[in-house]
Order: structure tokens, then C-alpha cells, then sequence
């Protein structure tokens, strides 16, 4: 879904179903698929996708809950 108040960068690639929030980031190469869900844990915005965790630059990082 587009957002108006989100900055996409041109290279990211968005699944259609994905829903993306006002004043959100996404930079360059982030590529967010079918099925991919947001959390925001601790003001940080987190992305999984096939049980893998990913910050808003789109690098994987490990569950940040544990």
C-alpha cells in the first residue's frame, strides 16, 4: 500500500499487501514481501519475514526480544 507520509527510497522493493505507516524510512535494496509483518519494539521499527528479523535498513539482525 502507498503511503503519502512514508519516504520510500526508489530501489526498495514493496509487496503490493504490505502496509506501510505514516513518516516511516525505507532505504535503498529493502525489499519487504508477501507476508512480511512490522514490530515496533523499544522505538525501533523491526520487520519478519520467515521467522527472520530485519531493522528498517533492511539488514537481518537477531530477535531483539531475547
Amino acid at each position: 500500500m502507498k503511503q503519502p507520509l512514508a519516504y520510500i527510497h526508489p530501489g526498495a522493493k514493496i509487496a503490493p499487501s504490505v502496509v506501510i505507516d505514516p513518516f516511516v524510512t525505507i532505504e535503498n535494496n529493502v525489499e519487504i514481501g508477501e507476508g512480511a509483518r512490522k514490530i515496533i519494539f523499544r522505538d525501533n521499527l523491526y520487520i519478519i519475514c520467515n521467522d527472520e528479523w530485519y531493522n528498517a535498513a533492511g539488514q537481518k539482525v537477531s530477535d531483539p526480544r531475547k
